[in-house]
């Protein structure tokens, strides 16, 4: 069977808690992932092989929120995904280069989509 090619790809879950070291400490225990430097303040990063990483934030962050608040994906060629969200009605903020679809489209997250990769 013949499975077309997405066009998005993974980059980097954001999750919302009281305490990011502890909570990175958490999945550093059940799962290895390595930490991976990130540009100061209360935050924690974690990393999988390829590039992907887990952004733990503290939940003032992001409006109060714990658990999974964002997923960020990369989409090299944004007008074909554009169309596809468009035709499906999804709530949308464009800027440049990055797409965010509302969470009142995604089941009540955040969906982050940029054009490039940065770690």
């Amino acid at each position: 069977m013949h499975t077309p090619e997405s066009p998005v790809r993974f980059k980097r879950l954001v999750i919302g808690c009281h305490s990011p070291p502890e909570t990175a400490k958490i999945y550093q225990d059940l799962f290895g992932l390595p930490e991976i430097e990130v540009n100061g303040g209360p935050r924690s990063m974690l990393g999988w092989a390829g590039g992907s990483t887990l952004l733990i934030v503290r939940a003032t962050e992001v409006g109060g929120m714990e658990g999974m608040v964002a997923l960020s994906m990369v989409a090299p060629d944004m007008p074909p995904l554009i169309r596809r969200l468009e035709k499906s009605g999804a709530a949308t903020l464009m800027g440049a280069g990055e797409i965010t679809v509302e969470p009142q489209s995604s089941h009540g997250v955040h969906l982050h989509i940029s054009r490039y990769h940065f770690p």
